[in-house]
Formats: structure tokens, sequence, C-alpha cells
């Protein structure tokens, strides 16, 4: 199973700042979008230890690759845990495991999930602008 880890809790400030030399800032139109983007990447002083603890795990293969540039429209696995019917039952929260010694908090989602996720999120904005089109 491959599987999307994100940091659940990284301040929303923290994640604008990082979106800053991109021009995002919360007044951008679709920002909560590029906000859970964000909350899907690691530094590297993160991604490290993290990598390493997942490969400690018995069955687990994890590995570094770099963060790709906030994309308009695109939901990150990040927000699905904010979506009431997804909440509890899709998220793996790494951080409550045995063990867990990371400064920061993990969770985990399917990444059949967050495809599943992706297609709905799509043909729900594309829904969207066939009807803004049809008022016009």
């Amino acid at each position: 199973m491959q599987v999307i880890t994100f940091q659940p809790f990284m301040a929303k400030t923290d994640a604008m700042r990082l979106l800053e030399p991109f021009g995002i800032s919360n007044a951008t139109e679709g920002w909560r979008y590029y906000l859970s983007q964000v909350r899907d990447t690691f530094s590297l002083e993160q991604a490290e230890p993290l990598v390493d603890y997942l490969n400690h795990r018995r069955g687990t293969k994890a590995s570094l690759r770099p963060a790709f540039v906030p994309i308009a429209n695109l939901m990150g696995a990040s927000a699905i845990p904010s979506l009431p019917s997804f909440r509890d039952r899709s998220v793996y929260k790494l951080y409550l495991e045995p063990g867990y010694l990371l400064e920061f908090k993990v969770s985990a989602i399917n990444l059949k999930t967050y495809i599943a996720m992706a297609h709905l999120f799509r043909e729900f904005k594309e829904q969207e602008m066939e009807d803004d089109q049809s008022f016009t």
C-alpha cells in the first residue's frame, strides 16, 4: 500500500510563510488548497528523520523526493481529515504509534483514497465552472 504523509498540525502562519515566495497569500483565490499542499511537505530536517523512522518499521520502505511548486485548484492530502466523512476512518496517525519520537506530528492517508478524493474534487470544480458559464 502506498501512502501520502502530511503534517496535520503545521501552523497556518508557517505554511503561509512557505507560500509567500510564490505570491500566494490568504487573499489568493483557492488559498486553502495551496495551504493543504504545503502541509503535505516536510523540510529536509524533518524529512530525513521521518524517512529513517518509516524505514525502521517492519515492511515499510520510504524515500525522499522533492516537493512540487504549489498548483492552483489542487487539494492536498492534508485537507482530507477536514472532511467529516473521511476524518477518522481514512487517516492513520503515525504520531500515536508507540516509540514515535519525532518532534512534529505526521499522519498518512492511503494513496488510493487521495486519488479518489482528488478526482471527486476536480469533478465538482468542473461542474461549478460549467454552471458559472451557463448563467452568463
